[in-house]
């Protein structure tokens, strides 16, 4: 909580890991406006989202850790209500960072971004 509220204080975004519905209720309390949801394939995946979205519509998350660089998964967490994804070793890996394979880490990030461009269309229809 001190840290939540240090953060709060000098306007830094703050977003602690929540694996339950009573860590991102205490998280909502301290302010912290978009919860991480962490690892966010093993608290239920995007089940676990929409479960939690039904009773508390306001709350934004973002899950981290098991978010794919597939177009199902990406459409998976996105049609489930996530606000945004956490994206790290899955979108950057060592491999491309060991071969200064840059141009595919922009590529893939690209294909990313459009398919998500692509269901916030669809969704806001």
């Amino acid at each position: 909580p001190e840290v939540a509220r240090l953060c709060n204080r000098r306007k830094i975004a703050y977003s602690p890991g929540c694996g339950t519905a009573s860590e991102i209720a205490q998280a909502e309390e301290l302010g912290v406006e978009i919860v991480k949801i962490f690892p966010g394939d093993s608290v239920g995946g995007p089940n676990f989202v929409k479960a939690i979205l039904g009773p508390c519509p306001w709350t934004r998350l973002m899950p981290t850790g098991g978010v794919e660089t597939t177009k199902e998964s990406i459409s998976a967490w996105f049609k489930a209500g996530i606000t945004a994804a956490g994206i790290g070793s899955n979108l950057i890996n060592k491999d491309l960072i060991a071969t200064e394979n840059y141009a595919a880490i922009t590529t893939k990030t690209a294909e990313v971004l459009s398919w998500i461009q692509e269901l916030r269309k669809e969704m806001n229809k």
